[in-house]
């Protein structure tokens, strides 16, 4: 026998039918619901916490990226127990159209070198890769560019304190030698730290190249509707091999270009460092 409800059920429940379509309808707000909260309460949960528990990486790995309300995305990637946020922008299609001037066509006939339009080309991507002279990419290259001076003024106090112990060793100065061979010693932790730097500052230019490069490029080329340029590149008549363009010969060009740098700059400071040197030791100047 049924039981009898306290409340009066609306006309649109009394029907067997009709309530089960209600409730289907009501579990799937609940869904909807919990899917919208749900970055909220992942935040909410990984703020402050150094490890999670494996229900709550499963969630992480789950959810993968939310978007924010200005168009970018957060990517939740679990790093060590716990999540790390990732934020990803999206270049605008009024930044396309503003760069569209920096692309024009090269002729059919036109052959790869070294002339204007490779230089054209070279400044185009350069203003994606360096956007502003307060980017990260300007910084590393100044802090790169310092650790290059520094290793060049290292060279020529290695330099000065060889000769000094070769002095002292013909003048068979002990005290002399076993004092310079001392300082040489302790050179070698400056110099070893700015190799180390100069390393990893190449390593991380290049790696944030690529970033800006990459994100560029994919936004360009994975545009959606009405430019599909996915569809207009590939087929026949089109560009071959388009997915290594934008992945590895990317990833290669923004490699070289990091270590160019330092391979111009390096033997540049020497020039100049060294002839000051010379020039001061001869009391030139």
């Amino acid at each position: 026998m049924p039981m009898a409800l306290p409340f009066e059920l609306p006309p649109l429940l009394k029907h067997p039918d009709t309530r089960s379509k209600s409730f289907l309808v009501l579990i799937a707000t609940l869904l909807v619901l919990r899917s919208r909260l749900l970055p909220t309460r992942l935040l909410q949960t990984f703020e402050g916490r150094h490890h999670l528990s494996p229900k709550e990486l499963e969630e992480a790995q789950q959810q993968l990226y939310y978007d924010q309300p200005d168009g970018s995305k957060r990517l939740l990637v679990p790093h060590r127990g716990n999540v790390k946020e990732v934020t990803i922008v999206p270049t605008p299609p009024s930044k396309f159209e503003a760069d569209k001037k920096h692309y024009p066509p090269l002729k059919d006939d036109h052959r790869v070198n070294v002339d204007r339009a490779f230089v054209k080309q070279l400044s185009a991507i350069l203003r994606i890769v360096f956007p502003s002279w307060r980017s990260k990419q300007v910084g590393i290259v100044a802090l790169h560019s310092a650790f290059l001076v520094l290793r060049t003024l290292l060279s020529v106090a290695v330099a000065r304190l060889d000769g000094k112990i070769v002095r002292a060793l013909v003048s068979a100065d002990g005290k002399g030698f076993v004092k310079g061979l001392g300082l040489w010693f302790a050179l070698a932790v400056p110099s070893t730290y700015t190799n180390s730097m100069l390393r990893h500052l190449q390593s991380k230019l290049a790696l944030h190249l690529r970033t800006r490069l990459s994100r560029y490029t994919n936004d360009l080329y994975l545009s959606s509707a009405p430019d599909l340029r996915y569809y207009r590149v590939g087929p026949e008549g089109g560009l071959e091999g388009v997915d290594q363009y934008v992945t590895t010969d990317i990833a290669a060009f923004c490699e070289s270009l990091s270590a160019l740098y330092g391979n111009m700059m390096k033997p540049t400071l020497d020039m100049f460092i060294f002839t000051a040197q010379l020039a001061r030791s001869l009391g030139l100047f």
